[in-house]
């Protein structure tokens, strides 16, 4: 009688299993996170304000330090130096920009990136510098990485250097 008793757990168990792993597997879970429609209802922000809180200081002292400590004229000419490629990030507050990897219409065998990096607030010529990337692709389709040319980063910042001293020249 034990034996039976046993037998007739065991296969209960087994059925049930197969039974919930069978009616599972049919079911389909979509994924809907992040949901774009949701995140516009809510304002993301600090209870305390834009500005925060002031501790210590009178109304009359107002900070005029700029947010960015990068040059706007060296920003600007940056963005219209490298402008023939398209852009991947511009973060200002950093001072970087970086573009996507582009191939040039003569060499489609190569691609490049361009990354420059505004490290000043004044304007001067070793307030930035520009890193340039570069990948081949090989017969079977794959790129890898190779060396750049000094003299390239050269060329585009002494373009950058160009485009801001025009700038300057004209606001004055």
């Amino acid at each position: 009688m034990k034996k039976y008793v046993l037998f007739f757990l065991i296969q209960t168990f087994f059925f049930c299993t197969s039974f919930i792993f069978c009616g599972c597997s049919q079911t389909t879970i979509e994924n809907k996170y992040p949901n774009k429609d949701k995140e516009k209802d809510y304002y993301h922000g600090s209870i305390l304000g834009e500005e925060g809180i002031e501790l210590f200081s009178s109304s009359s002292e107002k900070n005029t330090q700029p947010s960015s400590y990068v040059n706007e004229i060296l920003w600007q000419a940056a963005m219209r130096a490298i402008s023939f490629a398209p852009l991947d990030k511009c973060d200002k507050n950093s001072g970087i920009i970086s573009t996507e990897w582009y191939n040039l219409p003569k060499i489609p065998r190569e691609k490049f990136k361009i990354i420059v990096h505004i490290t000043s607030s004044q304007l001067r010529a070793d307030g930035f510098y520009v890193k340039i990337y570069k990948k081949i692709r090989t017969p079977n389709n794959q790129w890898i990485n190779t060396p750049t040319h000094k003299e390239t980063a050269i060329q585009i910042e002494e373009q950058i250097l160009k485009i801001a001293r025009q700038i300057k020249n004209n606001a004055a």
